[in-house]
């Protein structure tokens, strides 16, 4: 159990304390219920080596991956800038247009004042 939890610290996985656990759990079981003890082993994984084709073709894949994000970061870049400019222009006729409303409206109150009062 000390080493499943040595090989769990140093790869970061649950996996080795989880197969020791249910290797004892299984050994537990059978001797509760009379029956002789198994040798319970886990064979390691092999690790997979990569070929040379293989290791190209991730190569290939990285780097086209690194350059659509480069795409993508220089778009977004693109897109804000837009958006800054069309920003400032929308509020600059917004400026205009408030100024607009503010100039008619004090021409409507100029020519109230000069109209005689209504009638009732």
């Amino acid at each position: 159990m000390a080493r499943a939890f040595q090989t769990s610290c140093q790869t970061g996985s649950l996996t080795p304390l989880i197969k020791e656990e249910l290797k004892y759990t299984i050994m537990n079981r059978r001797h509760s219920a009379g029956q002789e003890e198994i040798v319970v082993q886990f064979p390691t994984p092999a690790r997979y080596e990569l070929n040379d084709e293989e290791t190209k073709r991730r190569q290939v894949r990285l780097e086209k991956n690194r350059a659509a994000a480069a795409r993508h970061r220089e778009k977004k870049k693109a897109n804000k800038r837009q958006d800054e400019e069309e920003l400032g222009v929308l509020e600059a006729r917004n400026t205009e247009l408030r100024q607009a409303v503010e100039f008619l409206e004090t021409e409507i109150r100029t020519l109230r004042s000069l109209l005689p009062p209504a009638p009732e």
